[in-house]
């Protein structure tokens, strides 16, 4: 929740709208319980129940989605591929600098909402939302080698 609070916080500062600003912490909060169900960790099932509210629910009718859903959507399968090519190269012990940038694809899709938005020159700032280092992230993958 402390990670939903900050990007909250981000958001607000980059001048995304209410309607952007939800709809972007669904999808944080959906990637987060996608990710842990694909690493094999026990799922929180308020975490789930929100995640599913999401799905069906609540981005599908948010205003902000429903506006621009046509350009998000392709947005949204290109961070999906990248995200399953992260995976299968952190599958082989490959990892790297690429599948941790990759990994990462939620801070694009800012960008891109923020873009959407007519708010301009907060590619840095969208970069500086990573909330995990690259040594933190092989750190992790070492704790998850067979």
């Amino acid at each position: 929740m402390a990670g939903e609070l900050d990007l909250q916080t981000h958001f607000t500062t980059l001048g995304l709208p209410v309607e952007a600003r939800t709809w972007l912490l669904d999808l944080w909060n959906l990637i987060q319980v996608l990710d842990d169900a694909f690493d094999g960790d026990k799922p929180d099932p308020a975490a789930v129940r929100r995640a599913t509210w999401a799905i069906f629910q609540n981005m599908p009718l948010n205003d902000f989605y429903r506006q621009y859903a046509a350009i998000l959507q392709p947005v949204l399968v290109l961070q999906l591929l990248k995200w399953d090519a992260a995976n299968a190269v952190e599958a082989l012990q490959l990892q790297n600098e690429k599948s941790y940038v990759w990994r990462a694809g939620f801070y694009e899709v800012v960008l891109m909402c923020c873009h959407l938005c007519g708010i301009n020159d907060v590619g840095h700032a969208c970069m500086e939302l990573y909330g995990e280092t690259f040594a933190e992230y092989m750190d992790g993958q070492k704790c998850q080698a067979p």
